[in-house]
């Protein structure tokens, strides 16, 4: 019972938090870290491939690029791209690689979950290992976000947490916890249980796909769901 109360007392602080509060605790985690070279997801070019046909003239959004490297792929690929991101270091560096492919990509800097571009903007939003870099109110605002600049009928993909991940370090709340890593020990992250918990936050988009990757490598357990979604043709 008393654990209950206290968990109830950290979820009213953390409702407190204003959206950009949460951000600015997770930019200047992200901005302290050191930037290093990664490697394309391979679980996001599997998403690519089974999702995402003819890719001649689609515009993608990118949010939250981070080191680049999921990007520079979808630019070679042939989408027209464009991202987003709260850490300055990564967005000065991805900056730099892609003036060396010489190709146009309009990367923006963000200081909270507003997304900086027109309605119905983009055929495709992509957040891969991102937006659960929120508080709960924080989520549902990068949601409401994403529907906005989709155009009617475009996709949504995303990876997100599971609460059964590693990265899930001290509990805050029922969804809600500190990274389990010592760079982002200020940051707040959100996770879900299960496929239920994902069908009630994910409930104005349609056609609403869940999957997931994970492995366990001794201490280490990596568990991400993957949803692929749309935006309704009317909301």
């Amino acid at each position: 019972r008393n654990q209950l109360k206290f968990f109830k007392l950290v979820f009213m602080r953390l409702q407190k938090l204003k959206f950009k509060e949460v951000v600015v605790l997770n930019r200047d985690s992200w901005n302290s870290m050191p930037v290093h070279d990664m490697h394309v997801d391979m679980n996001l070019i599997r998403c690519r491939k089974r999702l995402f046909g003819e890719v001649k003239d689609k515009r993608v959004l990118y949010i939250g690029f981070g080191e680049g490297a999921n990007l520079l792929y979808l630019i070679k690929e042939g989408f027209v791209c464009s991202g987003t991101e709260i850490a300055k270091n990564r967005l000065k560096i991805v900056q730099e690689k892609i003036k060396k492919i010489n190709k146009k990509v309009d990367l923006r800097l963000v200081d909270s979950n507003f997304l900086p571009f027109n309605d119905n903007s983009f055929d495709i939003v992509l957040a891969w290992q991102s937006i659960y870099y929120n508080n709960q109110l924080g989520y549902r605002e990068i949601l409401a976000e994403i529907l906005r600049v989709i155009k009617p009928g475009g996709q949504f993909l995303c990876s997100t947490l599971s609460v059964k991940h590693s990265l899930c370090g001290e509990r805050l709340s029922a969804h809600e916890f500190r990274p389990n890593i010592a760079s982002q020990k200020n940051c707040i992250i959100y996770a879900f249980k299960n496929h239920q918990e994902i069908k009630k936050m994910f409930r104005k988009f349609k056609n609403v796909r869940i999957g997931y990757y994970s492995f366990s490598l001794f201490k280490t357990v990596d568990f991400h769901y993957v949803i692929f979604c749309q935006k309704p043709e009317i909301l």
